[in-house]
């Protein structure tokens, strides 16, 4: 059963609405099939789910700090976004409304400079299986096609797995350390 909070998000009144054509399933490498999808805003119980999950180490390289709860009002601001300039994308184990979410990639666009923000957030069980690139191919053909530049991302350094990952879909990217995390810019040919 499902409730509206008292002070659940409204959308926009011009909200472009849910890309459900963005909807796949997708096979990994290790033969693993997940379903890729937009992120919405109905996925709070599974976002929470998620956070719940997480190994401290996983909370600290994404939020860049450790963070012990996860309330509502937080969550609402992770699943409210302004369609195309802002847009998440999530790989479940199923296609039903109640699947698990492994992984998150989420992206913001910065209009003066036309590249977005991006960043990502694995189940500690479910990383270094490809579920991160996958997130982050499919978030590069959405920006791509709405005319986005390219992306820039913050990465503690120790966080080998995520950089491994940038340079995989972004050999050439440029990279700048600044306190205590790098600071890589990726733009589309």
């Amino acid at each position: 059963r499902k409730l509206v909070y008292a002070d659940q998000i409204d959308l926009p009144q011009n909200a472009v609405p849910y890309p459900d054509t963005l909807d796949q399933d997708v096979t990994l490498d290790n033969g693993v099939k997940v379903h890729l999808r937009p992120l919405r805003v109905t996925d709070e119980g599974l976002m929470r789910d998620m956070f719940y999950s997480l190994s401290e180490e996983a909370i600290y390289h994404r939020f860049f700090q450790v963070l012990r709860s996860m309330p509502h009002d937080r969550v609402q601001r992770f699943l409210r976004f302004d369609y195309p300039h802002e847009h998440a994308m999530v790989a479940t184990e199923g296609k039903g409304p109640d699947s698990p979410i492994l992984g998150v990639g989420r992206y913001a666009l910065d209009r003066r400079t036309n590249l977005a923000e991006i960043a990502f957030l694995v189940r500690d069980e479910a990383q270094c299986k490809g579920i991160g690139t996958t997130l982050f191919r499919s978030l590069s053909e959405t920006a791509r096609s709405a005319g986005f530049r390219g992306f820039t991302a913050q990465v503690m350094q120790d966080n080998q797995a995520m950089l491994h990952m940038f340079d995989k879909v972004f050999p050439s990217k440029k990279s700048r350390v600044e306190e205590g995390a790098r600071l890589l810019t990726m733009e589309f040919e």
